[in-house]
């Protein structure tokens, strides 16, 4: 049941009217029914293991109060919540790598490929999180029923947003109403998400992906710089679309969940990017990683945490070495620009090359060009191609040609300028001063309108979203 699909559209209808139409008491009960209905039409036999994972962590948050809580028991319950993402997710590309080392001793290890459970990565770290708040005395265990709903409400249980007990049980626990203003919001949330996955990212990927899977042989530096920046726009507006459907639906139901976008491409440093890019993947990982490991670290146990944390952000995303290699390469930049402003403060007579880099234009043609560039390991099939890819990229040569199919150049262009125009809208059109304009909020609404009707003609043949894998 794709969010893109009419099934999906279907099933939110009835669910909304049906949740609306309940009493409060009855409400809990119907989240928690329809989520389950909604995993099983996924995938009904690893329901038992989502099942398991959400039993336990309850159970085990139970020996966390002040009698039991420490630190060993922290790390039981970490572990255990870890051990079904290992088991799935990595346990394959772990046993295929150790073999490597092993067969120089006679000895060959193996394990079956096993199939990813939807929504692993996400779910667990969910569970982890309850169980270092509970750890932490952030959150008081609430009842099974309110758990349940935080651990299973459908709308971000397959690709997030990454919920945190503290940022969802308040509201779950508290005066759960629907206004009409927050219907109105999940109404355009789902609209344009519906927009970017079917037009936007789909669109896009009709010219991507094959291109992509095509031998690079006779590809140029200008082809594996379109292609980089094609799928930086994929990506984006098919991560992003499902997060505004996600927060979407979770509005016609009363429930806000975090924001997961916020202009990535607008950043002037790679660590803007983070701040601004999956944003509840980046502050989980920097609340219970990163901050730990830096408490009172040197600058070289700072540039070591940094790695460790985004070599944790690289390998969630994936078993390959090419989400290894590309989480370390973003770690390599970050870890660059702190020694360069390390070595360049900011202060009035600035050296000459702090000037240069500091202005914004600049800044962000170079954190555009390095996170563009850094897709290239993220799609790529193998190291090999990537490093191929990479390779073409640095030969001088490689920019006199191009060598794909002429209507990638002018899509690929027209989807940056498509970006540009709408930070501009947002910034001025989208105003307080502009909102507050009855001429504006009817002609919001008619565009939102238009959009939705746009969507609904391009649903088609559903494509699933780049984020599932994960």
């Amino acid at each position: 049941m794709l969010f893109n699909s009419v099934e999906y559209l279907v099933f939110l209808f009835i669910a909304v009217s049906v949740f609306l139409s309940l009493p409060r008491a009855a409400r809990k009960i119907f989240i928690i029914v329809a989520s389950i209905v909604f995993y099983s039409a996924w995938s009904i036999k690893y329901l038992f293991l989502l099942g398991v994972v959400v039993v336990f962590n309850y159970i085990y948050a139970g020996f966390l109060m002040p009698r039991w809580r420490n630190r060993f028991t922290l790390f039981l319950g970490i572990s255990a919540d870890c051990l079904p993402l290992f088991i799935y997710k990595y346990s394959f590309f772990a046993v295929h790598n150790i073999s490597y080392f092993t067969m120089w001793f006679g000895v060959h290890m193996s394990v079956p490929r096993l199939a990813l459970p939807l929504g692993i990565s996400f779910y667990t770290f969910e569970a982890i999180s309850f169980v270092i708040e509970c750890y932490q005395g952030r959150i008081v265990r609430p009842g099974f029923m309110d758990y349940c709903v935080y651990m299973l409400f459908w709308p971000r249980l397959i690709a997030g947003p990454i919920v945190r007990p503290h940022e969802i049980l308040p509201q779950i626990q508290g005066v759960w109403a629907v206004n009409w203003d927050a219907r109105a919001q999940g109404l355009r949330r789902v609209a344009s998400g519906l927009f970017k996955k079917t037009v936007l990212a789909d669109g896009m990927g009709a010219w991507i992906t094959p291109a992509f899977n095509m031998g690079f042989s006779h590809y140029s530096a200008l082809d594996v710089w379109t292609l980089a920046v094609g799928f930086g726009f994929q990506i984006y507006f098919d991560f992003s679309a499902y997060s505004d459907i996600a927060i979407g639906s979770a509005l016609l139901l009363g429930i806000r969940l975090p924001e997961n976008f916020n202009y990535p491409y607008l950043a002037v440093s790679v660590s803007e990017f983070w701040q601004r890019w999956h944003m509840t993947l980046t502050r989980w990982v920097r609340d219970y990683v990163f901050f730990p490991l830096s408490i009172r670290a040197s600058r070289l146990q700072l540039y070591v945490s940094v790695a460790l944390t985004m070599l944790i952000i690289g390998i969630w995303h994936g078993a390959a070495w090419t989400f290894v290699l590309w989480g370390l390469y973003h770690a390599v930049i970050m870890i660059v620009q702190r020694v360069f402003t390390a070595y360049f403060p900011k202060q009035k007579n600035r050296n000459w090359v702090r000037r240069i880099v500091d202005r914004k234009p600049i800044a962000w043609a170079l954190t555009f060009g390095s996170v563009s560039l850094g897709w290239v390991l993220f799609r790529a099939k193998s190291v090999s191609v990537a490093a191929s890819m990479f390779v073409r990229v640095f030969e001088p040569g490689q920019y006199m040609r191009l060598g794909m199919n002429r209507n990638i150049y002018p899509l690929v262009a027209s989807y940056l300028l498509l970006f540009w125009l709408s930070v501009v809208a947002k910034r001025y059109v989208g105003s307080s001063k502009w909102r507050e304009m009855a001429f504006w909020q009817y002609l919001a609404g008619a565009g939102y309108a238009v959009i939705m009707l746009v969507a609904l003609a391009f649903l088609g043949k559903p494509v699933g979203f780049i984020y599932f894998q994960f």
